[in-house]
């Protein structure tokens, strides 16, 4: 029930931030886990944006991530708001960016001839750089951090956004 609540607050969120956003766009991310012997995902996910004040923008992201390994089925779906700052006060050069939400992790693997499977949607914050390169095109990377229960989960992201 807690999740589908969720998924249906965000649902509206990203719905009608959409209809006032001054940027909207598709990015493809790849992430680097810090942790050794774990696996990096590789995905997709949409963002919007609108500026608050010169420089300073808010918005929201979206995602799809999968492990990229045979050996089970691990996805995440990354769901945060953001706020990110261009430097130069404009629409395009460097910004620092922070992004806080949550991250749904599923996980299912096949163990004495029996499916296993785990869920679990957890707060995730992101700090990162990046450079808008052009009016579509931006590049970024961001520190990610995913809070479990008793441990918590790095990532290195390298992503690259085309906004319409």
């Amino acid at each position: 029930m807690k999740k589908n609540f969720l998924l249906s607050v965000l649902v509206v969120l990203f719905s009608a931030g959409t209809v006032f956003a001054q940027e909207f766009g598709a990015y493809a991310d790849f992430a680097i886990p810090t942790k050794e012997n774990a696996k990096s995902l590789v995905g997709i996910g949409l963002d919007f944006k609108f500026e608050i004040t010169d420089g300073f923008n808010a918005g929201a992201l979206v995602g799809y991530r999968n492990a990229l390994t045979s050996d089970y089925n691990y996805f995440q779906i990354p769901f945060m708001g953001l706020a990110r700052y261009y430097v130069n006060r404009g629409e395009d050069g460097f910004y620092p960016q922070i992004a806080l939400g949550g991250m749904y992790n599923h996980t299912s693997v096949t163990v004495l001839g029996q499916k296993v499977k785990s869920s679990s949607t957890n707060f995730a914050m992101d700090f990162g750089v990046g450079y808008k390169i052009s009016e579509f095109a931006d590049l970024s990377v961001h520190f990610e951090n995913v809070f479990y229960k008793n441990i918590n989960e790095n990532y290195v992201l390298i992503r690259y956004s085309y906004s319409f």
